[in-house]
């Protein structure tokens, strides 16, 4: 399905004293559902990479990426973990974050998976929520227990929360 958009760009104050209208150019938004090989309905994160693919955590647990057209889900793929899958951000460096809900955080560069766990300083292996900084910091938000991580630098950091802070 297809939905006509309208973009308008504002520059400057309002009225025509300066700024005013730039220009109007219409836009197409296109949606992506399970009759375009999206393997569940309910998307519960989504990011761009650098190269221009999507890459999508289904409310199932699903990791899917949509690439030339099509949807592949990497479960199906060669070599990728059995994993239920929460949450999924892009880096500056053209990296992909992947969260899981039971086996910690993936990173996939240059088709290269690195795993990190609490072995390696994760808090918990429940990533509920996760942001690429533009600085280059990857925030970490855990489920069981509440925490969140920054990594910085390639070096796990715990950042204190409000002490009435129960979810992120």
């Amino acid at each position: 399905a297809q939905q006509s958009a309208v973009h308008l760009s504002v520059r400057g104050g309002s009225g025509t004293g300066g700024g005013g209208l730039d220009r109007v150019r219409p836009r197409v938004i296109e949606l992506l559902g399970t009759e375009s090989g999206l393997p569940y309905e309910s998307v519960r994160s989504a990011c761009q990479d650098a190269f221009g693919a999507v890459w999508v955590t289904t409310q199932n647990g699903l990791l899917a990426c949509w690439k030339s057209n099509v949807w592949i889900t990497a479960a199906m793929e060669a070599n990728w973990p059995v994993a239920h899958f929460s949450c999924v951000t892009a880096d500056r460096h053209g990296g992909v974050w992947i969260g899981s809900r039971d086996h910690g955080l993936y990173h996939l560069n240059d088709d290269h998976l690195e795993h990190l766990t609490p072995q390696d300083g994760l808090v918990s292996n429940d990533i509920r929520s996760l942001l690429a900084s533009s600085s280059g910091d990857l925030l970490i938000a855990s489920d069981s227990p509440s925490r969140l991580q920054r990594l910085r630098d390639g070096k796990l950091q715990k950042l204190e929360l409000p002490c009435q802070t129960r979810s992120l």
